[in-house]
């Protein structure tokens, strides 16, 4: 890209590759957490009693959650690796 112009990854077909792996996966998100039939009432969905904004907060909870542990875990292997 513009920050690299001299480095031999081809950052262009990088962020394209992201970009249509992330379009075809919408439709497999939607399916996990589209819009579905109203809960009977006798019984209990616990996540369909939560708000969205309180599904939205838990979501990045668990993306920021995610991307402390992976950078924890690499720091932790790095010194094992760093001569490779």
């Amino acid at each position: 890209m513009y920050f690299l112009p001299h480095s031999p990854i081809d950052w262009t077909s990088i962020f394209a590759q992201s970009t249509l792996a992330a379009v075809l996966s919408i439709p497999v998100w939607m399916l996990l957490f589209g819009r579905r039939p109203a809960p009977q009432q006798d019984r209990y969905h616990p996540i369909a009693t939560k708000s969205r904004s309180e599904r939205a907060r838990k979501f990045v909870v668990c993306d920021l959650a995610y991307l402390v542990l992976y950078f924890t875990a690499g720091s932790i292997i790095w010194p094992y690796i760093k001569e490779f």
